[in-house]
């Protein structure tokens, strides 16, 4: 089992919540990790704040679940992509470095599908 997923399988506990960088172990590219940190704030704040209004309290387990599962289903699918680019950049096999290529182009000329990749990288 890879130690980066191991470290990001549980978000929270009844003692606090990790967020920010030290919930994910990524490769620094393109400053992902910061971007899922923020992200992570965002939705931590925002679960928080339904919790209170609710008139529960904030480490109701219940909301911290809330948090734990939404920014999972976010961050394991940015850090699985990261670590793919990164092991994809990394090789100097001339089939992969071709196909690399391709799929850039690809990307750059088709518009909604880098829409869809500039949103996941954002939250």
């Amino acid at each position: 089992m890879n130690e980066w997923w191991y470290q990001c399988t549980h978000f929270n506990s009844v003692i606090g919540v990790v967020h920010r960088d030290a919930a994910h172990r990524i490769h620094p590219l393109a400053g992902q990790g910061v971007n899922l940190g923020f992200g992570d704030v965002v939705c931590l704040n925002k679960v928080l704040g339904e919790a209170v209004y609710s008139g529960s309290v904030v480490d109701d387990l219940n909301y911290l679940k809330d948090y734990e599962t939404e920014r999972q289903r976010h961050n394991i699918t940015t850090m699985l992509a990261v670590e793919g680019l990164h092991r994809l950049y990394n090789s100097d096999f001339t089939p992969l470095v071709v196909l690399r290529s391709l799929g850039l182009q690809a990307t750059q000329a088709l518009n909604p599908l880098k829409k869809a990749i500039i949103n996941q990288a954002a939250v």
